[in-house]
């Protein structure tokens, strides 16, 4: 019988799998095909990791070191890219709803503009980042590759707002969407609001000082 820790480590091994799938740089090429979902069962509990696209960055976003005031620069001025990132979410079969962690991203990053919430978030976006995002990828059209539809989603746990964690949101309007206060209530850097869909209104998750939800 699987223990609980054989279960995470085949999880764990399906997304390392991925990645090592990708290139040294993206080169301005194309990602390879996103990765099939991958299931292991906790504890009775059935865990989805599911692929919806791809992100690169530039190198100097992982290997800056100097101080903060510069890191734009660095940034910008950078040429290398990194390898081509899977952008991961999870769908947990819990006995009390199925939960949803992070919603991956929209495939209309693509579009002109997409990104222009405001003109410094747009440049960011637009010059320190690349997506490959196909509809076929966006969560919501994978979901029953699981055996799952949206409307089985109860609930939402993002993360963080940052577009690749959010911008699949628009699909699950039925589910109660879970944000920790501190993001919701912080400068919600790199969140695009204007993509959030009318009905996003998450519910705040408080935490106390050691870190758990109260």
């Amino acid at each position: 019988m699987p223990t609980r820790r054989d279960a995470l480590l085949t999880l764990a091994a399906a997304a390392t799998g991925a990645a090592s799938t990708m290139a040294t740089d993206t080169g301005g090429g194309p990602p390879p095909a996103v990765a099939a979902p991958c299931t292991v069962v906790v504890g009775g509990v059935r865990v989805h990791a599911i692929q919806s696209g791809w992100v690169a960055v530039k190198r100097a976003h992982v290997e800056y070191g100097g101080p903060d005031w510069t890191r734009l620069p660095a940034l910008a001025a950078d040429r290398r890219w990194t390898a081509w990132l899977p952008i991961w979410s999870w769908v947990v079969e819990h006995p009390a709803g199925v939960i949803l962690v992070d919603v991956g991203e929209s495939a209309r990053v693509h579009d002109p503009g997409y990104f222009a919430c405001d003109a410094a978030t747009g440049w960011v976006y637009d010059h320190l980042l690349r997506f490959a995002v196909r509809e076929a990828d966006e969560l919501a059209r994978q979901l029953p590759r699981v055996g799952l539809a949206v409307g089985d989603i109860a609930h939402v746990v993002l993360t963080h707002l940052h577009s690749d964690h959010v911008g699949g949101i628009a699909p699950f309007s039925r589910a109660t969407v879970h944000v920790a206060a501190a993001e919701l209530e912080g400068t919600r850097q790199g969140a695009l609001p204007c993509r959030w869909p009318a009905w996003f209104a998450p519910r705040r998750v408080m935490h106390d000082a050691a870190g758990g939800a109260v």
